[in-house]
């Protein structure tokens, strides 16, 4: 026999398997060496540039499971709307039931409580404070994220990019250097990895690079991340913020 939040759960644990579906082919696409680091001396060998030759970019198809990701948060959270709506379903018309759904909203302004007008005014409470716009950045709530990349896969389709992330590593050799920078975002073909300025010229030192290469959503969080974090804000936050009104 079903229970209520069962449907949300199976959403959620579809969301997972996608999640480690990501995480595979991308492993994947890593172990197909599709980038080369390249070194450019100038100043006699005192400054040292690193930059990136890109031989094969991320699969395509990476954007599509990311939708799938958000396709399956969205229709959890729509199955949350629908179970907080009660035994008032059993007498609504086809209309009514269809316009179930979780609101979400990232301006105060703009929210609207119709999709759950059936459920009680506490749990009504509850759905208004779990809303984007109670967060510091809106746009980076998770809700407001699970909502985007849902809309966004609907019309389009989730464009993943490679991107340098904070993990990357230079292997220091232990010959000090006086200035280092290693910009972060998208790794793109001929991008510059990194910038060492000795005080003396320094030709044979090469410093070597263990990166952490990422699939990131455009220009933004690399996609890995911000899927763990969609999921796991579904998954114990709040599920567990609502599932009191089922005890």
């Amino acid at each position: 026999m079903a229970h209520r939040l069962d449907s949300a759960a199976l959403k959620l644990e579809r969301a997972h398997e996608h999640v480690r579906t990501f995480s595979q082919h991308v492993q994947r696409w890593l172990e197909g060496k599709p980038y080369r680091v390249t070194r450019h001396l100038e100043r006699d060998g005192a400054e040292h540039i690193y930059g990136i030759e890109v031989s094969s970019d991320p699969p395509p198809y990476l954007g599509t499971i990311v939708g799938d990701v958000a396709h399956n948060l969205m229709s959890a959270l729509d199955s949350i709307a629908w179970d907080l709506s009660g035994d008032a379903i059993q007498m609504l018309s086809e209309s009514d039931r269809r316009s179930i759904g979780f609101p979400i909203a990232e301006e105060a302004q703009r929210y609207n409580p119709r999709p759950i007008r059936f459920a009680s005014p506490a749990a009504k409470a509850e759905v208004e404070r779990s809303q984007p716009y109670h967060g510091e950045i809106p746009a980076d709530e998770p809700l407001w994220m699970i909502r985007e990349l849902n809309r966004i896969d609907k019309h389009r389709y989730v464009v993943a990019v490679p991107a340098l992330t904070m993990g990357s590593q230079w292997i220091d050799p232990g010959v000090p250097y006086e200035e280092f920078t290693h910009p972060l975002g998208p790794l793109e073909d001929g991008a510059e990895l990194a910038r060492f300025r000795f005080g003396a010229p320094q030709p044979e030192v090469d410093m070597q690079f263990r990166p952490m290469i990422d699939v990131a959503l455009g220009y933004r969080l690399p996609a890995g991340y911000v899927l763990d974090r969609l999921v796991e804000h579904v998954e114990k936050t709040l599920i567990p913020r609502f599932a009191p009104f089922f005890s």
